[in-house]
């Protein structure tokens, strides 16, 4: 941007290194060799922290790193596999931690964590990455598709573990309807993968088999067919509203 908008080249080599210096201070503190992961440090003891959080491969999404192959990146998709967080029928959750009822803990799952995590290895241009984004993806957009479908609400957050649909809880307050970065994230997953991903309704959640005389495809629906019928509706109203209450405020 200093180039770009002053022209002033001087400051933007200037600050290429200081980017350079704080990606190399980042990986040494956070990367894990042995687990091919980027972990947290505890400042009290300086080791690194075991406990497994979708944070290690957010630097991917952030693009925070000097080099990284494609070994590399098969590392940190196999410990999101290797420590348990690519096994919920939901999405990515927010920890591993149970039992802690609050709601950054398992089993809630968030829209921006989750959509780190897809863009992260949708960006990374390995087919087996790219891959796993778009089964996140399916994932995180029928469950907000089929919770929508039985509330007719997009919620800050969601119950990610559980086989049937239900809404999150947990915390200092009861969930939110909306919501700002959940409508964010559904409307951009469902752009970047409209032509691929299939969603379905609430109650066939559960496996069975097809009723007589359907196929599967014939009880699915592309996002691009309800992008305009159901949730593109929900969230272009959650915007004409706020537009309408930030010109009552400032008329």
């Amino acid at each position: 941007l200093s180039e770009v908008v002053t022209g002033n080249v001087d400051r933007r080599d200037e600050l290429n290194r200081e980017r350079s210096k704080f990606v190399d201070t980042f990986e040494a503190v956070f990367f894990d060799d042995r687990e091919g992961a980027w972990f947290d440090l505890n400042i009290r003891t300086g080791e690194r922290d075991d406990d497994a959080y979708p944070s290690l491969a957010v630097p991917l999404f952030t693009e925070c790193y000097s080099s990284l192959n494609n070994h590399m990146m098969i590392d940190v998709l196999e410990t999101l596999q290797r420590k348990g967080l690519l096994q919920f029928p939901g999405g990515v959750p927010t920890s591993l931690m149970k039992g802690t009822n609050q709601q950054w803990d398992y089993p809630n799952g968030w829209a921006p964590i989750n959509h780190m995590i897809i863009e992260g290895l949708r960006k990374s241009n390995h087919p087996i990455m790219q891959q796993k984004a778009f089964e996140i993806a399916s994932k995180w957009i029928n469950r907000n598709y089929q919770l929508y479908q039985k509330d007719k609400k997009m919620w800050e957050k969601y119950d990610v573990a559980k086989a049937y649909v239900r809404a999150a809880k947990g915390g200092e307050y009861e969930n939110q309807a909306g919501f700002g970065w959940t409508n964010g994230v559904i409307l951009d997953l469902m752009v970047t993968y409209s032509k691929r991903v299939t969603v379905n309704s609430a109650d066939r959640q559960t496996a069975r088999a097809p009723q007589t005389g359907t196929t599967p495809d014939a009880q699915a629906v592309t996002a691009a067919e309800i992008a305009d019928l159901t949730l593109g509706k929900l969230v272009r109203r959650s915007i004409v509203r706020a537009f309408s209450s930030f010109l009552k405020c400032h008329g």
